[in-house]
């Protein structure tokens, strides 16, 4: 497979940073369709605030993505170049894994994004449960229409062929109870809707054949779907308004009608900048793991470790 990191390699190069103005400007439905499906109520996010409207920080990476035909097939995105290689060398199928969020200031409705996005990383290659392959790490830094920096974006993604007969583990006992979690029931409704209004059409969320076929039992939750529900969790619980940073890990996917538990617990001094470290889990262990604060990273105080 080292063709495969060869043509990554070639997309780095040639095309580093690829530069993307959003074809639609920061919508009011697109944040409230979002923040409805996914439980979202923050009043920051509400469109009662009309031009005041603030963007969810989960939702960065959606705004440049290409939502046209004409615009995808203009303009492809690093990530679909990638995907087109893995399928070229064999590796048909992909799962999110990692997800890093940095959020300097506020998009509002009506802003315009621009992306600067680059493959940053490329494994060698690896064997896991699912398959062998290759994690994929693309970044993204965006600003919008007055050159204002935004944020930043790396997600780590795995590019793999499935292993013959693979199945991910079937739903088994239920997670034991801890100290104030909060129980999100995952709907199917909630796993596709959550995708398709963050502009994540990846048919591995909305597909059930498409999932089987890469070795899963079901349809699983989108990276951007956890990632808004570990953040909603943190500002119910846990005080963090407005986040402005996550680092998320991904473990075992979510699939329809599991029963997520989220629970957390202070990370550092939150008299300087607020930080939660949240875990998400069903009943087959952890979904996802991470950290969720109310300021960038270098501005986040933390525990000695």
């Amino acid at each position: 497979m080292n063709d495969f990191v060869d043509d990554l390699l070639a997309i780095a190069s040639n095309d580093a940073p690829s530069l993307r103005t959003a074809e639609f400007p920061v919508s009011a439905h697109a944040i409230t369709t979002w923040c409805a499906e996914i439980g979202d109520d923050n009043p920051l996010y509400s469109p009662d605030r009309a031009e005041d409207q603030i963007a969810p920080m989960a939702m960065l990476q959606t705004w440049a993505a290409p939502r046209t035909r004409a615009g995808k097939n203009r303009h492809p995105t690093v990530h679909a170049r990638v995907r087109e290689a893995a399928r070229a060398h064999g590796l048909s199928s992909i799962v999110a894994t990692n997800y890093e969020l940095e959020l300097h200031n506020d998009l509002k409705v009506n802003d315009l994004v621009t992306e600067h996005c680059w493959v940053h990383e490329v494994s060698d290659v690896k064997t896991t449960a699912l398959g062998e392959g290759h994690f994929v790490t693309i970044a993204f830094a965006l600003t919008n229409q007055d050159g204002t920096e935004i944020g930043t974006v790396r997600a780590r993604t795995f590019y793999y062929r499935p292993r013959d007969g693979a199945q991910s583990p079937t739903r088994a006992a239920v997670v034991d109870e801890r100290d104030s979690p909060e129980t999100i029931r995952l709907t199917r409704t909630m796993v596709v809707a959550g995708a398709l209004a963050s502009n994540d059409h990846e048919p591995v969320h909305h597909d059930h054949d498409v999932a089987h076929s890469q070795g899963l039992p079901d349809i699983i939750v989108s990276i951007i779907t956890s990632a808004g529900l570990v953040c909603a969790y943190s500002r119910r619980h846990w005080g963090i308004e407005h986040p402005r940073h996550l680092e998320m890990r991904l473990a075992a996917p979510a699939f329809p009608g599991d029963d997520l538990i989220l629970s957390g617990q202070t990370e550092g001094n939150v008299n300087v900048a607020p930080a939660i470290r949240v875990r998400a889990e069903h009943a087959r262990g952890l979904h996802a793991s991470g950290v969720v604060a109310s300021a960038p990273a270098g501005e986040v105080s933390r525990a000695e470790t």
